[in-house]
């Protein structure tokens, strides 16, 4: 457990000891403030929503992570397909971006840094997750919540600045 960064021995996820178990699975059930804590003390920061999209969509604008092909089984978890749960990551390699990044449509919502209004008091959200349907796993794809939501489908991915 991360204590004093937003890990909490009670303001952690819910079942993290059964999820420190599954190690290659994603991080889950936490909201932006776990997610954006947890980013600044493994040494790097959770992605803008400008940054996810462009990881997932690249300079060809894909449709997909993936291309432009539609979804299909070996491709991502989502609704019509899954196992109505989160997976262990990369356990859709067809579903990769040409440049190797992982799970960018399915399994998990990803917290980003962005707010979604001017007010800022919600969090965008990209990727969607295992209980969404086919129509929106377009990398275009984002929702949003108040940072303090937390659900089985809410994860991250951390962003770490790499200099040579």
């Amino acid at each position: 457990m991360v204590e004093g960064r937003g890990f909490g021995k009670e303001s952690g996820p819910r079942d993290w000891e059964s999820q420190k178990e599954h190690p290659n699975h994603p991080v889950i059930n936490v909201n932006w403030h776990e997610a954006s804590a947890y980013a600044a003390w493994a040494g790097g920061r959770l992605l803008s929503k400008a940054e996810w999209e462009w990881a997932a969509r690249g300079k060809q604008e894909r449709e997909y992570p993936w291309g432009n092909e539609q979804p299909d089984v070996t491709r991502a978890n989502y609704y019509e397909t899954a196992p109505k749960q989160a997976t262990p990551v990369g356990l859709y390699p067809c579903g990769a971006t040409p440049e190797g990044v992982e799970d960018m449509a399915g399994n998990v919502w990803e917290w980003t840094e962005s707010w979604s209004d001017q007010e800022q008091k919600r969090k965008v959200l990209r990727g969607v997750s295992w209980n969404y349907s086919t129509s929106n796993l377009r990398a275009s794809n984002r929702s949003d919540f108040e940072p303090v939501v937390r659900r089985l489908s809410f994860g991250f991915r951390v962003a770490l600045e790499v200099f040579s």
